[in-house]
């Protein structure tokens, strides 16, 4: 979880609830409300609504199975402080066969760039983590390959 989320009773359980109930979700996030650099989110579905999305990867908040973590590792600390570490752990996720969801009975509120006001260069940072990516990954996150054929590129290069 980011430095710059707060959470609102009852945000962990619908959670928990999702990943007891598919053992295929490799990791689920939150909805998040409020202002921020990503869109604000409204709660759309009912109770235990799910979705899968394997190009939503939005870092600021997870919750994993232990045993997934196991499989596949914790953040890889060469994308910190911040910026690619977030799609790189989605890659590993869905080279490792597991669904990414996003869970509309859970919200957090994500300030967004809280992160990066306290004294992180950006324009650096986003630079150097993207030529990192690519050059352990095989492919320029930002490209719009990457957004037309997410699961081709991810299946195409290299080993997790």
């Amino acid at each position: 979880m980011n430095n710059d989320v707060f959470v609102n009773t009852g945000w962990l359980e619908p959670l928990i609830k999702a990943l007891e109930k598919d053992e295929s979700i490799g990791v689920i996030r939150p909805t998040q409300v409020g202002e921020g650099n990503y869109p604000s989110e409204k709660r759309k579905f009912g109770q235990d609504k799910i979705t899968f999305d394997q190009k939503d990867y939005h870092g600021f908040c997870y919750a994993m199975p232990k045993a997934v973590l196991d499989n596949i590792g914790l953040f890889d600390e060469q994308f910190a402080p911040a910026y690619c570490e977030d799609i790189d752990m989605w890659v590993r996720l869905t080279k490792a066969g597991y669904k990414m969801a996003k869970c509309y009975d859970s919200t957090v509120e994500h300030i967004g760039g809280a992160t990066t006001a306290q004294g992180v260069q950006i324009g650096n940072a986003l630079n150097d983590n993207r030529k990192k990516f690519k050059e352990k990954h095989g492919f320029d996150v930002f490209s719009p390959e990457w957004y037309d054929d997410w699961k081709g590129l991810v299946n195409k290069f290299g080993e997790v």
